[in-house]
């Protein structure tokens, strides 16, 4: 007797399933790839504008460290009527600014003292340097300016890359420091300021004359960046490529100007668009 043969039959549910083709898999692998590079674009884009946001907010924080405390000296600013006590120079469009302001002595002391202050920018380090002066002496302009070289350094940011000063007159006319005009002055405290510096002659309170305007504020503005974004190429040029603004014209309206026209378009892109322009007017009167 034979014994029985088992035939096994392919169910109809497995007749109709199929693998997939060599085309599909490709297909599956091509869409899988956009996917992936759609998510790391967002991601990428994500990182990139976190990082420049934080050093937007440090070059804005660099750009505070220095204006807040010139902010203080110039409002305690010593001004004997109309004796001018801010002494300026400006070198390849940065401004140095060396002045006298109010410091209180010690208890007891006959002669009040003083803080000769001076404000630089040497490379991309702004510092503000301080001497004690004594008012009355007969050396207190020599002794104003020896702020300028003072061994009392205190950095205050080492990215800025342009400090800017402009005056702004009795008449209401906003003037660059290189502009010749009567709010200047070779004297200054009765004595003859030294070369390289002139002294501003501030309005104080007597009423404006159009024919001899004097300084009724100082216009300062800065431009800085995140630290790191100096060793990109070029970063540290960006100082010498913003113009020095016109009259009636404030540095952040000339800066923003050459900007938005593309002629720094050869700066690395971050440089750029991280960089922060800081502008402030004090009252110096």
């Amino acid at each position: 007797m034979k014994s029985p043969t088992l035939h096994l039959r392919p169910s109809p549910r497995l007749r109709h399933c199929a693998a997939f083709t060599l085309v599909e898999l490709m297909v599956a692998m091509m869409v899988l790839t956009l996917v992936m590079g759609l998510l790391l674009q967002i991601f990428s884009g994500t990182v990139r504008a976190t990082q420049n946001s934080h050093r937007q907010m440090v070059a804005m924080r660099q750009a505070r460290m220095v204006l807040d405390p010139l902010r203080k000296d110039l409002t305690a600013l010593v001004a004997q009527g109309e004796a001018a006590t801010i002494f300026v120079r400006q070198d390849s469009g940065n401004a140095t600014l060396a002045f006298l302001t109010r410091n209180r002595g010690p208890q007891g002391v006959s002669d009040f003292r003083f803080l000769a202050v001076a404000y630089e920018l040497a490379g991309t380090q702004l510092t503000r340097k301080a001497e004690i002066v004594t008012w009355g002496q007969p050396d207190l302009m020599a002794q104003a300016l020896a702020a300028v070289t003072a061994p009392n350094v205190a950095p205050l940011s080492n990215s800025v890359l342009r400090f800017e000063v402009m005056v702004v007159l009795d008449n209401g006319t906003t003037e660059p420091l290189s502009t010749a005009g009567p709010w200047k002055s070779d004297t200054a405290l009765g004595e003859t300021v030294p070369s390289g510096f002139y002294a501003l002659r501030l309005a104080g309170g007597a009423a404006p004359d159009p024919a001899a305007p004097r300084v009724r504020s100082l216009t300062v503005a800065v431009a800085t960046v995140e630290e790191s974004i100096l060793r990109l190429p070029g970063a540290t040029n960006i100082g010498a490529l913003l113009p020095s603004p016109a009259a009636g014209q404030t540095p952040h309206e000339a800066w923003n100007t050459l900007i938005n026209s593309g002629a720094l378009n050869a700066i690395p892109q971050p440089a750029i668009s991280t960089m922060r322009i800081v502008q402030m007017t004090v009252p110096v009167r």
